[in-house]
């Protein structure tokens, strides 16, 4: 700044014959260059930090080799655009024209009939089911997403980085208007708020260096919100008058950004998340918050391998993986293993539903505080037979990292009860929940016996008549020795609902002890209840199944053992119809089994295993779906003993009742093998191979390709669509306190060179214009400096100076004057300057020396 001051000293001065005018203020200008520099990086920052935000919360797929080019263009096209002087509003409105004109051309390039097929419209609608996607998955509800056109992976990630880039270039704009044209620091928050609140409104954290940038942008703004405001040259406070228009334009000002996220960077290290812990009003109010019931009525929720409530099958559309790892497994399984998250118990024609309560009352009576989630389990402790063994116990944790957070998945042998498992819901006979409705259960462990194939046929009567009594019974006698009658003594070639029908006699029932005699029970009336509800279809479906398994000989005269009937089903409905990830939607009010399996004939695990359950209980087998991921036995652990289970493994399957094991899976999807199939080519894949496919590989970009697989757990009605980011796709990221202290380590160290290159390039360029070819102006200029170095009245520092009369005359004679200064004279000013500096940072403190040296640059 420059300031024409001390002008009574020259009306004072009785020799000088100069005329002077009135005192005034003169603001010194920031170059075109400096002021380009500083909006260009505020404006690529504020960009850059809000669209992290948004597409590190989401796994939406874009070509990023493509969007940050962009928005390094944008943001230095519009910075140049409202930086040059402009006559009018036409500069303002001629951009907006062109973004106006350029969406109209997408839009309707394919006309208006077809507009919503372009990439741009197609871009905002999967843009938006991805939000939509991962907004059902951390709920646990599915909301009503948009009809998309099916296409392949590329297709998909073309249309959103069209849209991506367009809401760039629309964004960027309106930010470069409001902070350059319109200097208002508000408006520029409000613009960049909605690409972190629409992640957060659903507690999904984008990525923590997204998050700090972003938090960066809005505290420098927040501080430079009075300079940047102010339109006039000068503001007088009090007696004293400020420079507001380009005190903060200035690429130095810069040097606020790494010190502000050096800040947030020290917060996130002293205080971590992990360390933090609600009060106890804080948890008591949250627990009573949390208490109440979930608004079911309001939100449908839909499959595969992410629900805790019911399976909506009219958005069992066309689905792709992201490849992303979902859970996290540490298992001393064998073989493979199913590991269940939701069974289905009541079958609409739509969904897959629970039962009502009063039946839930009812079972709960009959079980007498037993699990049947442990009933695997309970069967070998109370009535062991030659069938276990080969049985063995074997732990499982699970860390969920990219799934619903209230699912549990369990295997079906589960010996854990509720007592071993704090924070675990047992939902009524079906499957786990986390006790906790907002964060769910991250990790837990469990134990389990493992279930072998000749489980098959093993029913309560044969467990406990044909093996229990022939190794615990002591006295060597036969049944005819317990005075049982001869009726009891059922053939085996019997089918098995004769053989479920069987009821132990109290006699018998005697010669146990109280628990085996009370798990007895409740296995029996469990076993009754089992075929009173579970073998429930509507009565038009039953009808039609029915004459489809006449048509093809499925009844249990051929077939009488669960499993032998189960096969046939299997084999007859793989022989008709094709795995394919690209079904479509269920038409409005069609039955989905009845669909698929005569008239669609297309479909993936949820239709097949749907179907499955459906044929069963037409025969009267009790079936029920279920869903969740599977384990293979060539999964290899990782060097810390985890196996990473990408959304791949995300499946459906049914599974029926066996009265002397409990709820066991059956495979009904076509090509499965040891839980591995390969999604693309329809050849059975091993598993290590499988859980490295590309992302590129789960495109399904073909509709009536066969391949053999399981979808992901987020489902988008006529699109192929992925699950939410973690923590690395676009997704919600943990980064250790190690990293963090790494990362603000180089965040510090990042001010250091910047501060010595703007040091050297200003004290250069400070000593050009004092030696420039006009004496004159390089005088003027030390006076500028001089200026700046003394001390204003009111500081610390502790020595007053003032410009000697001999010089002032000399900056005098340089403004007024039309003869050049001469070198000697210039060199005079020169040293009075070095002199005021050198006693300036003398007397400075050392905080103080450091802020006029680096910041300031005086010296």
């Amino acid at each position: 700044m420059k300031l024409a001051g001390k002008q009574e000293k020259q009306q004072q001065k009785p020799n000088s014959s100069l005329n002077l005018g009135n005192p005034r203020l003169i603001a010194a200008e920031v170059s075109l260059t400096k002021r380009f520099l500083f909006y260009f990086f505020v404006l690529l920052l504020g960009i850059s930090a809000a669209y992290g935000c948004f597409y590190t919360a989401f796994p939406i797929p874009v070509f990023w080799w493509v969007v940050i080019p962009c928005t390094v263009l944008f943001s230095a096209g519009f910075t140049v655009l409202f930086l040059k002087k402009r006559g009018g509003r036409r500069g303002i409105w001629l951009p907006i024209l062109f973004i106006a004109c350029l969406g109209s051309l997408f839009f309707l390039k394919d006309g208006l009939p077809g507009a919503w097929r372009n990439p741009l419209c197609q871009g905002l609608i999967r843009t938006v089911n991805y939000v939509i996607a991962a907004y059902a998955q951390k709920a646990n509800y599915n909301f009503i997403t948009w009809p998309a056109e099916p296409a392949g992976l590329r297709e998909i990630t073309i249309s959103c980085t069209v849209f991506a880039v367009f809401v760039l270039l629309l964004t960027t704009f309106l930010m470069a208007w409001l902070l350059i044209h319109r200097k208002n620091s508000f408006f520029c928050f409000l613009l960049t708020t909605p690409f972190l609140a629409v992640s957060l409104v659903f507690a999904i954290i984008p990525h923590y260096a997204a998050v700090t940038a972003l938090l960066t942008f809005w505290a420098f703004l927040l501080l430079n919100a009075s300079s940047l405001r102010s339109k006039k040259g000068f503001v007088k406070r009090g007696n004293l008058f400020y420079e507001g228009r380009n005190s903060a334009v200035h690429p130095a000002s810069l040097i606020l950004l790494p010190i502000l996220a050096d800040c947030l960077m020290l917060v996130g290290v002293l205080f971590p998340m992990q360390s933090f812990q609600r009060s106890e009003v804080v948890e008591d109010l949250r627990s009573g918050l949390l208490s109440r019931p979930n608004m079911t009525t309001l939100f449908r929720s839909g499959g595969v391998a992410g629900n805790v409530n019911r399976v909506n099958l009219q958005f069992a559309g066309d689905i792709a993986y992201t490849g992303r790892t979902v859970l996290q497994v540490q298992s001393s399984q064998k073989d493979t293993d199913y590991l269940k998250g939701f069974a289905g118990s009541v079958y609409t024609g739509q969904s897959w539903e629970a039962l009502g309560e009063e039946d839930y009352r009812e079972l709960n009576a009959l079980l007498n505080e037993q699990k049947v989630q442990n009933f695997p389990s309970l069967f070998t402790n109370f009535l062991r037979s030659n069938l276990d063994r080969d049985l063995y116990v074997y732990d499982l944790v699970v860390r969920n990292v990219g799934g619903n957070p209230r699912s549990i998945y369990t295997p079906y042998g589960l010996i854990s009860g509720p007592d071993t498992l704090p924070g675990l819901d047992f939902v009524n006979d079906g499957y786990l929940r986390s006790g906790n409705y907002l964060f769910g259960t991250p990790q837990y462990s469990m134990q389990a016996i493992s279930l072998p194939a000749d489980y098959q046929n093993t029913s309560f009567y044969t467990r406990v008549v044909g093996n229990f009594l022939r190794y615990a019974w002591i006295g060597g006698g036969g049944l005819g020795d317990l005075g049982l009658d001869r009726n009891f003594q059922r053939d085996f070639d019997s089918s098995s609902r004769q053989l479920d029908e069987w009821r132990m006699p109290e006699r018998l029932a005697g010669l146990l002890s109280p628990e085996q005699a009370a798990f007895a029970q409740a296995a029996q009336a469990y076993t009754s209840f089992v075929y009173a509800h579970y073998t429930q279809l509507p009565e038009e479906l039953r009808g039609k199944l029915d004459q489809y398994r006449r048509e093809h000989g499925l009844d249990t005269e051929h077939f009488p053992w669960p499993r032998s009937l189960a096969r046939a089903i299997i084999d007859q409905v793989h022989s008709e119809n094709t795995y394919t990830l690209s079904p479509g939607l269920l038409p409005g009010g069609r039955d989905f089994v009845e669909y698929f399996l005569l008239e669609n004939h297309r479909g993936y695990c949820m239709h097949f295993a749907s179907a499955t359950v459906a044929l069963l209980r037409s025969a009267g087998v009790p079936a029920r779906y279920a869903e969740g991921y599977t384990l293979s036995s060539h999964d290899l652990a990782g060097p810390d003993g985890w196996v990473d289970i990408p959304d791949s493994r995300a499946h459906a399957w049914a599974e029926i009742y066996l009265s002397g094991v409990g709820w066991v899976p059956v495979e009904a999807t076509p090509g499965v093998y040891n839980g591995v199939v390969d999604h693309q080519t329809g050849a059975v894949a091993p598993a290590q191979e499988a859980a490295n496919v590309p992302q590129e590989e789960f495109s399904g970009e073909a509709p009536e390709e066969e391949v053999s697989g399981e979808s992901s757990e987020l489902q988008i009605p006529n699109e192929i669509e992925g699950g939410e980011r973690g923590p690395g796709g676009p997704q919600s990221m943990v980064i250790s306190t190690q990293l963090r202290v790494i990362f603000f380590l180089a965040v510090i160290a990042l001010p250091l060179p910047a501060l010595l290159i703007n040091r050297k390039l200003r004290v250069a360029s400070r000593r050009k214009r004092f030696r420039q070819e006009d004496h004159n102006q390089g005088a003027l200029a030390v006076y500028d400096y001089m200026l700046q170095l003394l001390p204003h009245p009111k500081s610390d520092l502790s020595f007053s100076a003032e410009i000697p009369e001999n010089l002032y005359e000399l900056v005098l004679k340089a403004r007024f004057s039309r003869q050049m200064l001469t070198e000697q004279e210039l060199d005079q000013l020169l040293d009075y300057a070095g002199a005021l500096a050198d006693q300036v940072r003398r007397k400075a403190s050392l905080f103080r020396r450091f802020v006029f040296a680096y910041i300031y640059v005086l010296f």
